[in-house]
């Protein structure tokens, strides 16, 4: 049986890359708040090409990959229990340390995946 995988959209002002580098987290306003506070770094990804926050349509690009569903903690799901007794800045530290690639979950309005390493990409 192949593992199910998911396909994750990325945006970006940088053109022609191959991959997304977590090492570029820290940017602006709230991501560099919490890149502070957790030290995970960490690339943001969205299941759903058309529901993103409105400031990143303005993007110049759209890069895609596939990641295999398993490799990512789902938060809402929540199997390990993490919600109950840490931050979701301990969850992160916690989810890396167990060698999980990455965390998925809903912010309210939309389903973000943060990405701990390099991800190989295509341009949309």
């Amino acid at each position: 049986m192949n593992p199910y995988k998911i396909k994750l959209y990325h945006y970006s002002n940088v053109e022609d890359i191959d991959k997304v580098k977590p090492c570029y987290f820290n940017g602006e306003g709230f991501t560099a708040l919490s890149g502070q506070l957790s030290k995970v770094k960490r690339s943001y990804w969205y299941v759903d090409s058309l529901n993103v926050e409105p400031s990143l349509k303005s993007s110049r690009c759209l890069y895609t990959c596939e990641v295999i569903e398993n490799s990512i903690y789902n938060v809402n799901i929540d199997s390990l229990k993490f919600n109950k007794f840490l931050t979701f800045n301990e969850i992160l530290r916690k989810v890396k340390s167990l060698n999980y690639k990455g965390i998925i979950g809903n912010t309210g309005r939309y389903n973000i995946v943060c990405l701990f390493y390099n991800q190989k990409v295509k341009r949309v």
